[in-house]
């Protein structure tokens, strides 16, 4: 009896009685296509968005969260500190260096709060010079391309996206430069802006009300897996039971081979156990507690537009942390039960008023902080405002990295995230004047999730590249194969290991 003959499925199958064949023996663990369905399907896309820039007006220093060196092991500066917090470091990585023009493809063109909205977010450049219609995003978003491509691909659940925002309102008089970060195209190819939700009972009332099971894709393919397991464990059982009888018929080369050949069915049955002891310790979905009541709306700062003012009382903030962590429970829980695959969270918006008193300790808004604050403008004091803001997406990687899907792996694992925003620092700002905060130059997307092999923990410099190919590189790493995003092509192939 020859070797290939042993491991061809019909032999063993009319000579053993086998239920199944070598093959699926054979067959990496995730090569099965219950399984390799149940992992396409887990791919998850976020995108968050920060109201800020980097650096602050006559600070030579362009931010205080770069890395000095590149790859793992960055060293935690400033802004990056609230990662340690969460175990994160190690899963979150840095994209530096990035850059949105003032001319050609992407440009930032006019304006600037809510003019880098559509670039940065669509790849569109910005076209308006009016500032109510400054913020307007000109084509399609990243989130939405990826809602659309995932529906065309058979993906099923009840909600194609989510838009969630954690700043409760604008604070200021003035014109709002947008909260909107999400906006899709139409049957009729019309630009549909997404609001996103500000209340978070509201955001439990959609997701859970009435909804304590997983969607009917998920149970199927839970069912799915544990019928593959079934069936692959009687065949182990088989290889164990007539193990003697099988080598007693063939020659000594063939024996060789077929004791190589058990020690692949011995590792493969103790994958199978490490396997179901992670399902069987993964929780399932269930309803989370109904949120407390909305924190209350906190009362407008009555702050002009960029006078400078401080910040003694709460005015300008409506418990804006509880909000986040809460948004964020809830983020996690509608992807471990299966309720959506796309989100977009609005953490602070466009030139954000927002009091960072009681958040971080500074008598001034988040905006303020880049330009107007007592005595000179710190890069410093601005990474400690983004620190807040990081500090949640760090727990949300976590999260995502603790919480399991129906094969017992983490989510995190086939997600990808990215965390974009307003803008960078100098040396040029916006219009020309001397360096400042108003600049699409020297900006930063962090990023997180293991889709498509995306570097994990590592510094990243990719100097000129557009923060709207970062977006399109992490589309591509969710199965979404574009060849561009807007007006940009181009994907950064140095994000992937």
């Amino acid at each position: 009896m020859s070797p290939f003959r042993l491991h061809r499925r019909a032999l063993l199958r009319g000579a053993f009685g086998a239920a199944l064949g070598l093959p699926l023996l054979e067959a990496m663990l995730d090569a099965s296509p219950a399984l390799a369905q149940t992992t396409a399907a887990a791919r998850r896309f976020v995108v968050l968005f920060g109201g800020f820039s980097l650096g602050a007006d006559g600070d030579p220093m362009h931010n205080d969260l770069v890395p000095t060196t590149t790859g793992k092991n960055y060293a935690l500066r400033t802004a990056t500190q609230p990662f340690a917090a969460y175990g994160a470091q190690s899963l979150i990585s840095i994209v530096s260096g990035l850059r949105m023009p003032e001319t050609g493809a992407g440009a930032v063109r006019f304006n600037w709060h809510g003019g880098q909205q559509s670039p940065l977010l669509s790849g569109v450049s910005s076209t308006s010079q009016s500032d109510a219609q400054n913020a307007r995003i000109g084509g399609p978003t990243s989130d939405q391309l990826v809602a659309d491509a995932f529906v065309a691909q058979g993906v099923k659940t009840p909600f194609a996206s989510l838009q969630l925002k954690v700043q409760a309102k604008m604070y200021s008089p003035g014109p709002s430069q947008g909260d909107i970060i999400s906006q899709r195209a139409g049957a009729n190819g019309a630009l549909q802006p997404l609001s996103p939700i500000v209340s978070p009972r509201q955001v439990f009332d959609k997701l859970f009300f009435g909804a304590t099971a997983p969607s009917a894709q998920t149970v199927a393919a839970q069912a799915a897996l544990r019928r593959e397991r079934a069936a692959r464990r009687s065949v182990l059982d088989f290889c164990a039971v007539d193990r003697a009888n099988l080598l007693g018929r063939v020659g000594q080369a063939d024996a060789q081979r077929l004791g190589a050949y058990f020690e692949q069915c011995r590792a493969l049955e103790k994958q199978l156990d490490a396997l179901d002891a992670m399902s069987a310790a993964a929780p399932t979905c269930t309803t989370p507690a109904q949120p407390a009541a909305d924190p209350p709306l906190g009362a407008d700062s009555n702050v002009s537009l960029n006078n400078g003012a401080t910040y003694s009382d709460d005015s300008g903030s409506s418990n804006e942390d509880l909000r986040a962590k809460v948004m964020v429970d809830l983020l996690v829980a509608a992807f471990q039960c299966d309720l959506t695959r796309v989100a977009s969270v609005t953490v602070t918006q466009n030139q954000s008023f927002l009091n960072m008193f009681k958040l971080t300790g500074q008598r001034s808004d988040v905006h303020a902080l880049s330009h107007y604050i007592s005595g000179p403008p710190s890069t410093t004091a601005m990474a400690k405002a983004q620190g807040w803001h990081y500090g949640h997406f760090a727990r949300l990687v976590s999260l995502l990295r603790d919480a399991k899907d129906a094969t017992g792996a983490s989510l995190l694992a086939s997600s990808a995230l990215a965390f974009v925003n307003e803008g960078g620092h100098g040396p040029a700002d916006f219009g020309g004047a001397a360096g400042g905060a108003h600049s699409s130059e020297n900006m930063v997307a962090l990023i997180a999730g293991g889709a498509g092999g995306l570097r994990q923990g590592e510094h990243v410099p990719a100097p000129g590249k557009h923060p709207a190919q970062v977006l399109l590189t992490l589309m591509q790493a969710v199965g979404v194969s574009r060849p561009g995003l807007g007006e940009l092509t181009g994907a950064l192939p140095g994000l992937f290991t």
